[in-house]
């Protein structure tokens, strides 16, 4: 019996595994932060140790999915790596220095150049550290020097000064010393009066900017500006009802539709304000009397409209056609 049971097909085909990957990605096809985002995902993951064993493959296929991509990240950092190291032996871009340290240290790059320890300054200076500890923490007083500012009186400004404090050789200071019975004779001195004559009656040419400056405030000083005034239209006041009559006056106007209309008022006087208010209350008053006037006037219209309004007399009716044909065919 048992000889005749067929052995059910095969589901997959020989030589290949059995479990299928259906959900898994093509690492080498993925950017490295990519690969790094799984990388923290899948390590979240296997950090729950607990649940890992409630799994029917206790996390095994997870695991080795964590050891692939670690792999990958690894053959990634390698070729990175390698193509830096590959970069460097370009040694046209790094110039004429790592040319030299290559021909002489084997090296690109001089590494005696470049000490990542650097010394500060104080421990080349002092050491001791029982020394440094008696050394005050206050700064050292520095005393600095400013020079005075320069004057601007000199030496020689003041040996002038001191000249012009010494008395004038005048008229006067001779004498000072000397009374009025003093038996020195005067010396007498010739003037030529014509050389004085001449040189007084020579005179300096005239400042140019003397004449501008008399000119502009004495003989054309600009006249005051006229006061704005509302009624007039221009400065000139060309439109005032005097100015307009002379100048209208023995013309001849052409009668047309753009010709000006004559004057008929005079120019807007200017009033006290106790003076306007009585102008005012005479012309109410005047303006009242006519409005009671013209209303006596229509009530005694209307009374003698009601008046003449009755039926007309009996010999005038009958004089008329329509009283005698009336309503007649």
């Amino acid at each position: 019996m048992s000889d005749n049971v067929i052995p059910a097909p095969l589901s997959r085909i020989p030589g290949t595994s059995q479990a299928k990957e259906k959900n898994s990605k093509d690492l080498k096809t993925l950017t490295y932060p990519q690969l790094l985002e799984i990388k923290d995902r899948q390590s979240h993951f296997l950090s729950f140790k607990k649940r890992l064993h409630q799994l029917p493959d206790k996390g095994k296929r997870l695991q080795e999915s964590y050891d692939k991509l670690l792999a990958e990240i690894r053959r990634r950092d390698e070729v990175e790596e390698a193509t830096r190291m590959l970069s460097g032996l370009n040694i046209v871009e790094k110039g004429k220095i790592a040319l030299n340290n290559l021909e002489w240290n084997g090296r690109n790059t001089d590494e005696g150049a470049h000490v990542d320890d650097i010394l500060d300054s104080d421990d080349e200076v002092e050491m001791d550290p029982l020394r440094i500890i008696a050394q005050g923490t206050m700064h050292e007083k520095k005393v600095k020097v400013i020079p005075p500012p320069t004057s601007l009186i000199t030496a020689d400004d003041l040996a002038d000064i001191e000249e012009f404090k010494k008395p004038t050789d005048s008229p006067d200071s001779a004498l000072a010393g000397h009374s009025d019975t003093s038996s020195l004779p005067a010396e007498i001195v010739e003037i030529d009066a014509s050389q004085v004559a001449a040189k007084l009656s020579k005179e300096l040419p005239p400042d140019q900017h003397a004449l501008y400056l008399i000119d502009k405030t004495e003989t054309n000083v600009n006249t005051p500006r006229e006061k704005f005034m509302p009624f007039r239209t221009t400065k000139s006041n060309v439109h005032d009802p005097d100015k307009e009559r002379v100048r209208k006056k023995g013309k001849h106007w052409e009668i047309t539709a753009a010709t000006p209309p004559l004057i008929q008022h005079k120019e807007a006087q200017l009033v006290p304000l106790a003076e306007s208010a009585a102008l005012q209350m005479d012309y109410m008053q005047r303006v009242k009397e006519v409005r009671i006037q013209q209303a006596e006037q229509r009530l005694a219209r209307l009374k003698d409209s009601r008046l003449g309004l009755g039926l007309p007399e009996e010999s005038i009716v009958k004089t008329k056609d329509s009283f005698r044909n009336y309503r007649d065919p």
